[in-house]
């Protein structure tokens, strides 16, 4: 843990992780939480706001009402802050996070494919993001870079990604060697979800699933509010499961995954193979909503294969909510309602009752801002 994170105590790192991850939050409401009486709650409150890592807010009600507004406690998002960055295939960006999830600064990075390149990069984007922000080394307090792949998060090394052509990689070392900084590395996947925790719509959900839609299909749950990683990481694997036998040959070296069906290139793939003359998902959907046979065809049949994984992932963990998230544009309206609908006739009725099925198209830095997440969730939630 970065060393500023080090001086609270229990007492207090369990105040921190309640204002980070459910706050802004009241006097009440967190002596409750921590099972405190008001003098301890007063002497913890007072530590950290001279600490200037919380501060108070005035509560914004949402009907005007008589008498003072609440104070509530929340994070000071100038405090300190978060570098993260995606190592995909395209040009990655730095993104550096303060406190609270908001992004203060990018910088681009060349692509390379060569991890000590790689961490050589980064370590200068580092140096720029600080320059550019005016912030003192010390108050950044960590680096999460997201992978697709296989990633041993103890170990911190890629195990393996077929995209980057990575097998054993210690990339969180390499780039802690080169910028002394606490270095996080993990699936893309699951840093979707560590963000959808800690900054997005699941902060108050113990069982949610994220599935994302990019260059391939990915997918990461937290179970009883934590990360499910799995014995060799690959927990969530759903875009490897086998949906076709004998079906197409797929880049994990099988055949028939799902990514062959549902992923982006795939329904591209199968567009073209039919005879469509189309560059973008969108103009299959454009076809397909004047009732063009064969674009409803293969929506259809990328649409409800996806819809049937996800059926299956809420029969085994039977979450509270599963948060699709398309970063690729691929998720039109007859797709979306294809998956709605699968879902809901494959699950069992009391489930389907009560699942939260919710869809958000995402662009720009995002993937950058989840794996600055990945470094945020050490410092609030330590292990």
């Amino acid at each position: 843990m970065p060393a500023m994170a080090r001086k609270f105590n229990a007492s207090q790192q369990a105040m921190i992780h309640l204002i980070a991850t459910m706050g802004p939050l009241s006097r009440t409401r967190l002596a409750r939480a921590l099972g405190v009486g008001k003098p301890a709650l007063t002497a913890l409150t007072r530590t950290l706001i001279e600490a200037g890592i919380v501060l108070e807010a005035r509560e914004e009600a949402e009907e005007p009402r008589q008498g003072r507004p609440s104070m509530l406690l929340a994070m000071n998002p100038d405090y300190g802050y978060f570098a993260g960055v995606s190592i995909t295939l395209e040009q990655p960006v730095l993104v550096l996070v303060d406190l609270v999830g908001h992004v203060t600064a990018r910088v681009e990075l060349p692509f390379s494919r060569d991890p000590d390149t790689v961490a050589a990069q980064i370590a200068e984007g580092v140096d720029v993001l600080i320059a550019e922000a005016g912030i003192p080394r010390e108050r950044l307090f960590g680096i999460g870079v997201a992978v697709s792949g296989l990633v041993d998060a103890g170990h911190e090394i890629c195990l393996n990604s077929t995209h980057l052509d990575w097998h054993n990689i210690p990339l969180a070392r390499l780039i802690r060697e080169k910028t002394g900084l606490p270095a996080y590395l993990e699936n893309d996947a699951k840093t979707a979800a560590t963000r959808e925790k800690l900054f997005g719509e699941a902060r108050i959900l113990d069982d949610f699933a994220v599935v994302t839609i990019g260059d391939g299909v990915g997918c990461a749950s937290f179970i009883d509010g934590k990360l499910r990683r799995g014995h060799n990481g690959g927990a969530g694997e759903i875009a490897h499961t086998t949906v076709e036998t004998g079906g197409r040959p797929c880049k994990c070296g099988k055949r028939g995954c799902l990514d062959t069906v549902a992923a982006p290139g795939a329904i591209l793939h199968d567009a073209r193979g039919a005879g469509l003359k189309v560059a973008t998902i969108a103009e299959i959907e454009h076809l397909a909503a004047r009732n063009d046979p064969v674009a409803l065809d293969v929506l259809h049949r990328a649409g409800a294969t996806l819809g049937a994984v996800i059926a299956h992932l809420v029969q085994v963990n039977d979450p509270e909510a599963v948060f699709v998230i398309d970063t690729s544009a691929a998720i039109g309206t007859l797709i979306r309602t294809l998956i709605q609908q699968t879902v809901g006739a494959n699950v069992l009725p009391d489930m389907g009752a009560t699942l939260r099925l919710t869809f958000s198209r995402v662009s720009g830095d995002f993937w950058s801002q989840t794996a600055a997440s990945v470094a945020a969730h050490k410092f609030f939630v330590p292990d």
